[in-house]
């Protein structure tokens, strides 16, 4: 599974299978959850103020690097 670093564009898969394009907040996280999550958000939200960006948990195992 590949680490993440804060800013780094993703892509997070949906349930539909279609690929999102993403930025990663946090690297992997795994204390505190049934499963390893990266908390991401909308390309456009990264540059707000961290109090101010909406992100939200996404399962590591449907989350890829964009490059």
């Amino acid at each position: 599974m590949t680490d993440f670093r804060p800013g780094q564009p993703v892509l997070a898969q949906n349930a539909f299978g279609a690929w999102l394009p993403k930025r990663a907040v946090s690297a992997i996280e795994r204390d505190g959850h049934s499963f390893p999550v990266v908390w991401v958000c909308a390309p456009e939200d990264w540059h707000k103020p961290p109090g101010q960006r909406p992100r939200v948990p996404w399962p590591a195992e449907y989350v890829k690097p964009a490059d």
